[in-house]
């Protein structure tokens, strides 16, 4: 089985994430950013931000049956 995250877009920026290279790993949750400038904010107001994810983001998915 392969999981991959579905994660597209920064949730501090709202910027598409062209390599996922910058991340944090928040309540069992890896969350992707667009650079390493907005782990910072992101740590201090995580909720505010994760909003804007919705719920799957961050999840892994099965990508094969």
């Amino acid at each position: 089985m392969v999981l991959e995250n579905i994660q597209t877009v920064c949730p501090v920026r709202g910027e598409t994430i062209a390599k996922k290279e910058s991340f944090t790993d928040y309540k069992g949750r890896r969350i992707y950013f667009c650079c390493p400038g907005c782990e910072e904010p992101f740590s201090k107001e995580p909720g505010k931000f994760l909003e804007k994810l919705g719920p799957l983001a961050g999840n892994k998915t099965n990508t094969h049956s």
